[in-house]
């Protein structure tokens, strides 16, 4: 079993291609002539770009707004490449907005830094905005039903319930 975390978020974008794209079709060519059985690939919710008011589907077509939701596209590509050639099990999560001990990013990291600081928060647009956030221990807890359950499929990771950044 192969559970495949690494990855870069942030620019430059020549670092995010080597690392997510590269480096994920790296270890697929080296799986070919393994024996794995089960790939577990934690891809993004950035995958499915900026789709305003709308809950996303698994079925929902991707368009990547951003390098880091590009790269993590063409990842879960290059690992469906693998599952082709293979016909092993391969578990894509694409998790929404994560929190959490060890964060060292994101608006929950942001605002919380900014507290600590006595600093104010910035909030961007009028607020409104909604945001699914879905707590890190609830990302492994995903991980360890996808290795228990060991299905094929794109699963979406989310709390189930938006917050403004008004709210939070």
């Amino acid at each position: 079993v192969i559970v495949h975390l690494a990855a870069k978020q942030v620019p430059p974008e020549e670092e995010l291609f080597e690392a997510n794209v590269t480096g994920t079709n790296n270890l697929i060519t080296s799986m070919l002539d393994s024996h794995a059985k089960h790939l577990v690939y934690l891809s993004t919710a950035a995958v499915y770009g900026e789709q305003e008011d709308k809950v996303l589907s698994e079925k929902d077509i991707c368009y990547p707004s951003t390098p880091y939701g590009l790269t993590k596209y063409l990842g879960e590509t290059i690992c469906q490449y693998w599952k082709t050639k293979t016909n092993q099990t391969l578990t894509i999560l694409r998790p929404f907005n994560v929190y959490g001990e060890g964060s060292s990013k994101g608006v929950i990291y942001n605002m919380i830094q900014n507290i600590k600081q006595n600093k104010s928060i910035t909030i961007y647009g009028d607020g409104k905005q909604t945001r699914d956030f879905l707590y890190v221990e609830d990302v492994v807890e995903a991980i360890v039903l996808a290795l228990q359950k060991e299905k094929t499929g794109i699963y979406n990771l989310g709390s189930g319930v938006n917050v403004s950044l008004l709210d939070l």
